[in-house]
């Protein structure tokens, strides 16, 4: 690990809950270990009370560790909008070349080293585009801020982890349920044009829960959310329902 590189983790709170914040922490522990971080013994416990002194409406939070184990904890007000009743509208993506170097020696992490990430975040933003899905010689990684998913047929596919995508939480809470439900889930090395010829696309991390997609530039479009992804979406808003 170099001297300045760090690990983040950015989770959502409802109220003085956060239904995802264990899971956060297991993928923090596990990424601090890879790299030989020192967490402090007592870091989880700390940031399970800060959340429980939280104001009851919705907190984006932020953690994070930098490379000498020291750690910086934030909390800010968020308008998570696909906490709201009916279906969200539609994002639109692009497609770009990851960096050079991706993911290197930070695959299965979410470190600090995201500079060329937020780059083409920007030239997303730049075009009108919510994300971009980021490929390898034309084959389909994750989108700079979370993961993609997309399904044909009845099967829902997400690129496998072994082509260096982040194991987001909100990827794994997908999978999981999908299992739960007896709907198949393929992971696997495609190629991005497969996109072409889905019913339906949507991309997930812990800040936007399940977004569903209406368009991916030159790939395709799509005029309505997948009965599927409406059911994710239901499923995700009852564990972030306000507790009396």
């Amino acid at each position: 690990m170099t001297h300045d590189i760090g690990l983040i983790e950015t989770f959502l709170c409802a109220g003085t809950r956060a239904p995802f914040w264990k899971n956060h922490w297991r993928r923090l522990r596990r990424s601090a270990r890879k790299i030989e971080l020192n967490l402090k013994p007592d870091l989880g416990r700390s940031v399970s009370a800060q959340i429980r002194r939280l104001k009851p409406h919705v907190h984006r939070a932020r953690l994070s560790v930098s490379a000498r184990g020291f750690d910086h904890l934030t909390f800010a007000g968020y308008d998570a909008r696909w906490m709201e009743a009916g279906s969200a509208p539609g994002e639109r993506l692009i497609c770009l070349a990851a960096p050079a170097d991706y993911p290197g020696p930070w695959a299965g992490m979410k470190t600090t080293a995201r500079v060329e990430l937020e780059k083409l975040f920007r030239v997303a933003a730049e075009r009108g585009a919510a994300d971009a899905i980021l490929h390898q010689s034309g084959i389909l990684c994750e989108t700079t801020r979370g993961n993609i998913f997309w399904i044909k047929n009845g099967v829902v596919h997400t690129p496998s982890l072994a082509v260096g995508c982040l194991p987001g939480v909100m990827r794994a809470w997908v999978i999981r349920r999908l299992r739960a439900w007896k709907i198949p889930v393929q992971q696997g090395r495609y190629e991005r044009f497969v996109l072409k010829k889905t019913n339906a696309v949507f991309r997930t991390n812990a800040l936007i829960g399940v977004s569903w997609v209406n368009r991916v530039d030159g790939i395709g479009s799509w005029r309505r959310p997948h009965p599927l992804v409406d059911r994710l979406r239901r499923e995700l808003k009852v564990l972030f329902r306000p507790r009396s």
